[in-house]
């Protein structure tokens, strides 16, 4: 029993230290993991807006615009362009069910919409009739990707969408990626806008997480665009927000510590990380956290101790 105990004790510091340092490790390559994932999707939007942008319709809007509606370069009426571009919109929507709009928004008459396809709630693709376009000269999309240059590309916050100033319901979780069409004299002449489904980003996030480990994405204020309990998540579109520093503290970093504390422990450890994007893509910061539960790392504290403790009674008897 004097060897017993001390060596009890050794053991279930070192075993503390181990499972921390392992979770530890776990953790950093689960946040890793998910946050490449995040900035592919975003990433991907990108590459998809600057194709469009380099599609024939897109320039010859803007000179037909110019040319009493009529492109100089080619001698094709707006009206063909435009119909070209609704069908390029169609075929690429086709090829990525997470795109909800394509829009051409011309900065003249108050940031009109000129082409605009848009997807149903049954997946549907239909073009918007000319007395159903809107204005969107005033929306933070269209005033800041027109004030990009040419070769950057601009994504919105993630928030609900909306219409007609009113959030859609059901709710639909969106983000929006603009880029700025130039004139042949290097003006901004128009806004090229796709909207995302934001919730196939998201769950890109929550799939094949490990037992007893939970994943937070946080916009540029802290709030919670996901979070485990669902109550929190979006609140902020509510005016009932839900932050990062209201649910967690600095003591649960998992990087403030170094072994499993033998008492007053937290709940829950966590790694957390920002995610900042190239020079190119305007886009605010996103945060993404990875959490486990203490009960997690105990529950194998607990499993290695009584193999110990086994191996000691075996020991003892013996000898």
């Amino acid at each position: 029993m004097v060897l017993f105990l001390p060596s009890l004790y050794v053991f279930e510091q070192k075993v503390r230290s181990d499972i921390y340092d392992s979770s530890l490790i776990e953790l950093k390559r689960e946040l890793e993991t998910k946050s490449i994932s995040l900035k592919k999707h975003l990433t991907d939007s990108v590459t998809a807006i600057r194709f469009l942008d380099a599609t024939p319709p897109i320039q010859g809007i803007t000179r037909a615009t110019e040319n009493k509606l009529i492109d100089p370069l080619l001698g094709t009426p707006i009206t063909v362009w435009q119909d070209r571009l609704s069908s390029i919109f169609t075929g690429f929507m086709r090829t990525d069910n997470s795109i909800l709009q394509a829009r051409y928004i011309m900065l003249a008459d108050g940031g009109k919409e000129v082409v605009r396809v848009d997807r149903n709630h049954q997946g549907e693709l239909f073009r918007r009739e000319a007395d159903q376009l809107q204005k969107k000269g005033q929306r933070d999309y269209v005033i800041k990707a027109s004030m990009l240059n040419e070769y950057s590309v601009y994504i919105s916050p993630i928030n609900y969408n909306r219409e007609n100033g009113e959030i859609q319901k059901p709710y639909v979780s969106t983000f929006r990626v603009a880029k700025p069409v130039f004139d042949e004299d290097k003006q901004v002449f128009a806004v090229l806008v796709t909207n995302y489904f934001a919730e196939r980003l998201i769950n890109s996030l929550t799939i094949e997480l490990p037992q007893g480990t939970d994943i937070y994405l946080m916009n540029n204020d802290g709030e919670f665009l996901y979070h485990p309990n669902p109550d929190f998540r979006f609140s902020f579109e509510f005016n009932k927000s839900k932050t990062w520093n209201q649910e967690f503290t600095d003591a649960e970093n998992m990087l403030s510590g170094s072994t499993l504390p033998l008492s007053n422990h937290p709940k829950y450890y966590y790694l957390k990380k920002r995610i900042y994007f190239d020079d190119d893509i305007a886009m605010l910061p996103l945060e993404i956290a990875v959490s486990i539960s203490t009960d997690v790392l105990l529950e194998k504290v607990h499993k290695r101790r009584q193999n110990f403790v086994m191996v000691l009674l075996v020991f003892f008897c013996i000898f």
